[in-house]
């Protein structure tokens, strides 16, 4: 009987290690399965921020674009009244200089 209950002791622990090779296998499937879908979805959800990172950054850029457009046109438009005020001062002082010639004209044609 001792052999017996000593042959099926032995028959339980072989099966317990053949359990434990299996269990050891498919956890290691398992983790590496675990692994591969998390990188997925870490790779995947990367992509999704440098896509809204990308988009982010371009629009920033069009907006600098925007702005600069804007304020070299605001420039050009002062500019554009700068030079009108400009020419419209020297026809000013043109024609107080025609007018002071003409009266100087008349007056020394007058003084004869």
């Amino acid at each position: 009987m001792d052999k017996a209950i000593a042959a099926s002791i032995k028959g339980l622990s072989t099966q317990i290690s053949e359990l434990k090779s299996e269990m050891d296998k498919r956890f290691d499937s398992l983790f590496s399965e675990m692994e591969k879908m998390c990188e997925h979805l870490i790779n995947e959800r990367f992509d999704k921020m440098k896509e809204s990172i990308d988009a982010e950054i371009a629009a920033v850029r069009d907006e600098i674009a925007a702005q600069s457009t804007k304020s070299i046109v605001k420039k050009y438009h002062q500019a554009q009244e700068g030079l009108a005020n400009y020419s419209q001062g020297i026809s000013i002082d043109i024609k107080a200089a025609f007018d002071s010639a003409r009266h100087s004209t008349l007056n020394a044609i007058l003084e004869h």
